[in-house]
Order: structure tokens, then sequence, then C-alpha cells
């Protein structure tokens, strides 16, 4: 086994942070753990952070494709292990798509570095306790293996190995395609397991969605022979990728503008 060496750990941070403040300085971009406590078992540890990118849920595509290029060429040129989850300046301050609870929040306040970018980190307001609908509702979006990390790290998992890649992908847009009957649950408590049903549900209480790309999204996905074909070619995948985060996150934009305040199925409290 080759393991990473402690140089690659900070070639990996060097040029990840440089390329980061060269093309979106606005990005925050910290990190937490044993890489800044000081006793990283170099070779086994990873690096945990974050990027937070300002603004509201509705994410910049080319932003983020942009970030999924700097982190795969950091990350051929320095093979370590990273788990960084994307977020954004909104989804922090509303706390309940954000991975992080609130013990979780208030450590990495108290003790992350932030390498380079703005401080959004202190505008984090994790939530305690999530139920367990929004706990998988928020790690499906902005979690490790989550939907917007998936298309962070797309590039850097195509480069490493094509079947990974397309389970990767697969993943994705499952948890895109799953989104809508958290939602449902969270608001009426009712269970609606057959996807296209709480699709058709959510379609009658959230406008302004470009339901064309949840349609297709479950088209492929109840075409088995159809989606090995897409999965086989990386450029239709990482459309694929892309159009799953772009509507999840007009349904969680939607989703609390309609419903802004904290809701007893969210995390049994009404409001912060």
């Amino acid at each position: 086994m080759n393991r990473p060496i402690k140089e690659q750990y900070e070639g990996f941070m060097n040029e990840f942070s440089s390329e980061l403040q060269k093309h979106f300085p606005e990005v925050c971009f910290g990190v937490y753990g044993s890489i800044v406590n000081g006793n990283a078992c170099y070779g086994k540890a990873d690096i945990d952070g974050f990027l937070i990118m300002p603004g509201k849920v509705l994410s910049n595509k080319l932003k983020v494709f942009g970030l999924s290029q700097i982190l795969a060429r950091a990350l051929s040129n320095n093979p370590v292990t990273t788990q960084f989850n994307l977020l954004d300046l909104e989804t922090c301050i509303d706390g309940r798509f954000m991975s992080y609870t609130k013990d979780y929040s208030k450590y990495i306040k108290d003790n992350a570095r932030v390498i380079c970018g703005p401080h959004h980190h202190l505008y984090m307001n994790g939530l305690d306790p999530k139920f367990g609908v929004l706990h998988n509702a928020a790690f499906n979006f902005s979690g490790p293996g989550g939907v917007r990390n998936s298309a962070l790290y797309s590039l850097s998992v195509l480069q490493e190995d094509s079947d990974k890649f397309s389970l990767h992908v697969q993943k994705a847009i499952d948890n895109v395609a799953k989104f809508p009957s958290k939602l449902i649950w969270l608001r009426t408590g009712k269970v609606t397991p057959n996807r296209l049903e709480a699709q058709r549900v959510v379609k009658k209480n959230l406008d302004c969605l470009n339901y064309k790309l949840l349609d297709n999204i479950n088209d492929i996905l109840d075409n088995v022979s159809y989606l090995d074909y897409v999965l086989a070619d990386p450029e239709k995948s990482l459309d694929l990728v892309y159009n799953g985060l772009e509507i999840m996150e007009q349904m969680i934009c939607a989703y609390v503008y309609r419903h802004p305040f904290i809701g007893k199925r969210e995390v049994g409290v009404i409001n912060h």
C-alpha cells in the first residue's frame, strides 16, 4: 500500500488553497481535526474541512465545477484523503439542510482553521435534535456522500476509477429522486415510498421548480439499460449529477421560502 507522506499533505494544502485564493477568493476554505490539532497520523489521516460559498442555496454550477477541477488537480498531484463538505451561507444560517449539528457547529467555530477566504463558518447554525428524516435529508444534500459533495468530488473520482465514478453518480441521483418524499414527511408526517407519487405531491406545493430535471432523473432510474448507457459516458454522467444538484437546490430553496420557521417534525421546536 502506497501511503501518502507528510510532504504530500502539505503539498495538497498549498496547491488547493493557492488555487482557491486565485480563482475563488470569496469561498471560505477551512479545516479541522487532527491536521489542525497537530496530532495527525500522516499516511492514514484524512483532511477534514469545508468549503462555504457566499449567497443563497442556489449555487453557480460553473463555480461548483471550477471547485471540482481545482480539487481534482490538487488530489492528482498529492494523493491524500480528504473529506470536505460543500456548503452555502444561506444553508449554514438556516441550519436545517446543513449536515453539521449544533455541537459540531460550535466545535467548528471554536477550533477550525480558515485557510483562505471569508470566515463564513462563524454563521453556522447547527440544529439539535434533528429528527431522523431531516438528518437524512441534510446528509443527502450536503453531508459526506451527499449530492453537493458528489458534484465537488466527481472529477476526482472519475480520474481515479470509472466504475467507482458510475456508482458515485448513481448514488447521487438516487438521493435526488428520493428527496421529495422526505420533504413531504417533514411537513405532513405522511410516508410516501413511491418517488413518482412523492414528486406529484411536491409539484402541487412547491412552485417555480424545473421539474423536467426531476422527470428526467426518474425516467433514467426506471430504465436500467439507459441508465447504464448514461453512466458509461462521463460527460452525460456529469450533466446528470449537476442537473440533480440543481433540482435539489431548487426544492430546498422553495421549501425554506415556504416554511421559514422550523417545524416540530424537523427538530422538535417551532423556531430558532
